[in-house]
């Protein structure tokens, strides 16, 4: 798959969880990555560099980023006629590429692993193949 085969309601979702505000906070979604079910809560970018001890220094550099792209799209939003190359440009500069997840698990035949909450999951938006809104469940167990 390549860049151009990413959901754009999904890479929209990603986008807002990217951002950090309040609408994007607890969005249980479920991903099929090369035919494996991955479950789990969308969680920032930056999020994902904190979890991540050997590159936590990172984070901050994410946030700040993810700052930036909010500040332009916003200042492009409101200036007209502007030229839809350089629209096109600054949206592909900034387009997200990966999806990052919290207390994700993975459906592997019928158990969900990891079994503990806090895992943390980062893949590729352009191998995602389909997905939806909620949670994996098996038994008591839920994702």
């Amino acid at each position: 798959m390549n860049d151009t085969d990413i959901d754009p309601i999904l890479a929209t979702l990603v986008g807002i969880a990217n951002s950090g505000e309040d609408d994007a906070q607890d969005v249980h979604i479920t991903l099929t990555v090369g035919g494996t079910q991955i479950s789990g809560i969308l969680t920032r970018n930056a999020d994902w560099f904190e979890a991540q001890p050997q590159v936590k220094p990172f984070a901050e550099q994410i946030r700040s980023w993810n700052d930036l792209h909010s500040k332009v799209e916003k200042a492009i939003a409101g200036v007209e006629d502007v030229d839809p190359a350089y629209l096109r440009a600054v949206a592909d500069q900034y387009k997200t590429h990966y999806i990052h997840l919290r207390d994700a698990k993975v459906l592997v035949g019928n158990q969900l692993v990891p079994t503990a909450d806090g895992a943390y999951w980062r893949g590729k938006l352009a191998e995602v193949s389909g997905w939806w809104l909620g949670s994996l469940r098996t038994g008591d167990a839920e994702a």
